[in-house]
């Protein structure tokens, strides 16, 4: 993290303090516990774990209990999970900003996810939490761009998907049948390809705002360490998570994208914690 925090923060597109944004979970020894705080909170980590795949698999049935639908197996994550796309400039030693997870999968993206720790970097590796729900209580509150943002983000169907995987045209942030609302910050949203040039400018305006926004807060976020046998628990309808720059060879982690009763499905086909099973196109 840099010590001129203010100056960047004072370079934003839209003036949001990160501290107002950023969120620092709780740990917690109990499954039980870990699943109402991350219920109520955004996220939660859980200790004292087992580190290996089928062990990662059961943290995340003992934290879901019966509200699981699917929890496929584990994959690895060092630079990237499994077989997912490898992306320019997100490599292990570069900053990856907040992001949803599994948007592959489209709308139907996983609700719940697990990071578990089996090696963690000397220096770097934290995680880094920025809470969707405050962010777009912000952009509520603004005017002028937040607020010209705020309404494309909750109103206007945009394309955001991952090209070759399963598409999805749709609002940046949705609301479930149950009530429950679903924040998705990609790095493929762009304009729907179906609007008149007039309307594709004014959306690719907004979301490059939109991208530089959250890349801008990124790195201003006070972050949280895991430690081996540690497991980060995620709402990923509701917290955008990224990680600071590591030592390659020392960090290692478990990654279980989970859906449940709590989210609007499981999407069609078999399910994985990577990408390899939402290809619509073979690279």
């Amino acid at each position: 993290m840099t010590s001129d925090l203010p100056a960047l923060a004072g370079a934003l597109p839209i003036a949001i303090d990160p501290d107002v944004v950023a969120f620092v979970p709780d740990r917690y020894d109990d499954p039980a516990e870990a699943y109402a705080a991350m219920m109520r909170d955004g996220a939660s980590i859980l200790t004292g774990r087992a580190t290996g795949p089928d062990d990662a698999v059961q943290l995340a049935h003992d934290v879901l209990g019966e509200r699981a639908i699917a929890v496929p197996e584990a994959v690895a994550v060092r630079e990237k999970g499994g077989k997912d796309r490898a992306r320019p400039g997100l490599g292990h030693d570069n900053l990856q900003p907040a992001h949803t997870d599994g948007y592959a999968y489209g709308d139907h993206y996983p609700d719940v996810i697990f990071l578990l720790c089996v090696d963690q970097s000397e220096i770097g590796g934290e995680s880094l939490l920025i809470d969707g729900y405050r962010l777009l209580e912000e952009l509520a509150a603004s005017d002028g761009l937040g607020a010209e943002l705020h309404e494309l983000l909750t109103t206007v169907p945009i394309d955001q998907t991952e090209p070759g995987f399963r598409p999805s045209v749709s609002t940046a942030i949705q609301v479930t049948p149950a009530g429950r609302t679903m924040f998705r910050r990609t790095l493929d949203q762009r304009a729907d390809p179906s609007v008149d040039a007039e309307e594709a400018a004014r959306q690719d305006r907004l979301i490059a705002t939109w991208h530089e926004l959250v890349e801008g807060i990124s790195p201003l976020i006070t972050p949280c360490k895991l430690q081996p046998g540690e497991a980060l628990c995620v709402d990923n309808y509701r917290m955008l998570h990224g990680r600071y720059p590591f030592v390659y060879e020392e960090r290692f982690m478990w990654r279980i994208w989970a859906w449940t009763t709590d989210g609007i499905g499981t999407p069609e086909g078999i399910l994985h914690s990577d990408s390899r099973y939402a290809v619509t196109e073979p690279s």
